[in-house]
């Protein structure tokens, strides 16, 4: 048997599903330009740009792309394992929430503790602090391609996860002043039109992503105007997980935070020992350099080495 290191097709396919595969640039909550299955510039495969329209093939060679780069090395370094939905399960699970490295279900997992390693993994289910239904569900579907090598949505879903139905965002579309006894179709595709959207009537990672600003912005305004303090971005969509609290620290950060503090550490003690040693420390500068001290009448000690 040979470790596996990359995405299999099935995998795709279900990462597809649940991310969606935008062809136009759009802005996610933050306010990141994205495209393609949710890929940022921070991905290092494409910087997206408003405008920007890319093919189905060429959405397939980013994803592709920053699956090896980004993705597929880090689970690979922590999931070493020989069963290709293992692997799989584990690595959209990273995609969504990029905590393959601090995740402690992990752990769990490795050492056989499959029940505590379950409730773990389906702990990561919240985005603004929020239990939200898309990722209750997208947990689900990833566990049970790790535990029971099933990829097919567990809910039997007939459309996929990247898209939302209308009666989940009735009252957003209402509180942004859309009269939705209009219809599902006729609603979505008048807020589409007004924000430059795809018209398609569905409400998909872009359409979502905008819907959500445009609520974040509303209650910006309305928080200045009473005389409060603007928030960031409120809410969040399937692709930003708040992470619970057993999420372990990365030991990668770990380390740079103990380099960190061991070089604080030894730049204070190096200049308490200068200052102390400073009489025998000035004898040693360069002539010009003492010469620069005493003209600012700075005398640090004897100028001859003794």
């Amino acid at each position: 048997m040979v470790k596996i290191t990359q995405l299999s097709d099935s995998g795709d396919t279900v990462l597809v599903e649940e991310e969606g595969d935008v062809l136009v640039a759009y802005k996610c909550p933050a306010g990141v330009w994205t495209i393609s299955t949710g890929l940022t510039a921070a991905s290092g495969v494409v910087k997206p740009q408003k405008g920007m329209t890319i093919t189905r093939d060429e959405s397939r060679r980013l994803r592709r792309e920053a699956l090896k780069r980004n993705y597929e090395p880090a689970v690979a370094a922590v999931i070493n394992t020989e069963r290709e939905n293992v692997f799989d399960g584990a690595l959209l699970f990273h995609w969504n929430t990029g905590a393959i490295r601090r995740a402690s279900w992990v752990s769990l997992f490795l050492a056989g503790s499959f029940a505590k390693a379950k409730s773990s993994f389906f702990s990561w289910n919240k985005g603004g602090g929020k239990v939200l239904p898309g990722l209750v569900r997208r947990r689900d579907r990833e566990w049970n391609i790790i535990e029971n090598g099933r990829y097919g949505a567990v809910d039997g879903r007939s459309v996929p996860n990247s898209l939302t139905v209308f009666a989940d965002h009735i009252h957003d579309f209402k509180a942004l002043g859309y009269d939705v006894s209009k219809g599902a179709v006729t609603t979505i595709t008048a807020f589409q039109r007004d924000h430059g959207l795809k018209l398609d009537g569905l409400i998909g990672p872009a359409t979502r992503a905008t819907l959500q600003r445009a609520l974040a912005e509303k209650s910006a305004v309305s928080k200045a105007a009473a005389g409060g303090t603007a928030g960031g971005v409120g809410g969040a969509g399937a692709d930003a997980v708040t992470a619970p609290s057993d999420a372990v620290v990365d030991p990668t950060m770990l380390l740079w935070v103990g380099i960190g503090a061991l070089a604080v550490a030894g730049l204070v003690w190096g200049g308490l020992w200068l200052w102390r040693h400073r009489g025998p420390a000035f004898a040693w500068l360069p002539e010009p350099m003492k010469d620069w001290f005493e003209d600012r009448g700075i005398v640090l000690g004897r100028r001859v080495r003794t």
